[in-house]
């Protein structure tokens, strides 16, 4: 059994999406929690009644996170996520919640936060995919302009969140 990762200790108790990422960076689960600490936590005990796990979990490199401001925002972004791409490890396209949209706006929409810029790909009103890359913020004002107004918030907590998880 890997050791768990030491993110995972800095995750918030809080609503939020996670995935787990190999060592090449490729997405091997994302799943959703009511809060992420606690949930993410699980996978690193013992996993005898989770044997199906096991595999997945000593392939963990990277947790990554995102946190919402409900559980049912959370189940939101796990169905938009996994409706547009299923990890290998993930059973279901979508999640079990309904769908739901805000509006049809197709744009990115950034935050930024000691050294990591976090993107999220919005197409027909519904988040697709997260990014997070280090860079400088002069690298990062362009995008953090062209995000609107009413989520700033949201991006700036997030980068924030991905700034903490990959400190060493």
């Amino acid at each position: 059994m890997r050791e768990r990762p030491p993110a995972v200790a800095r995750l918030p108790r809080s609503p939020g999406v996670y995935r787990f990422r190999d060592a090449r960076g490729r997405v091997l689960y994302v799943g959703r929690a009511s809060v992420l600490r606690s949930r993410v936590s699980s996978y690193w005990p013992d996993l005898r009644d989770r044997e199906h796990l096991a595999a997945m979990v000593a392939r963990v490199a990277r947790v990554e996170a995102v946190t919402c401001d409900s559980v049912h925002e959370a189940a939101w972004l796990e169905r938009n996520l996994l409706e547009a791409s299923l990890p290998p490890w993930n059973r279901t396209p979508g999640g079990q919640e309904p769908r739901s949209t805000l509006d049809a706006a197709n744009l990115t929409i950034s935050g930024w936060a000691d050294g990591m810029l976090v993107q999220f790909r919005i197409r027909d009103g519904r988040i697709r995919d997260w990014s997070q890359r280090s860079c400088g913020h002069p690298h990062a004002a362009g995008a953090l302009a062209a995000t609107p107004a009413a989520w700033r918030d949201f991006t700036q907590r997030n980068a924030e969140l991905a700034a903490t998880l990959t400190r060493e």
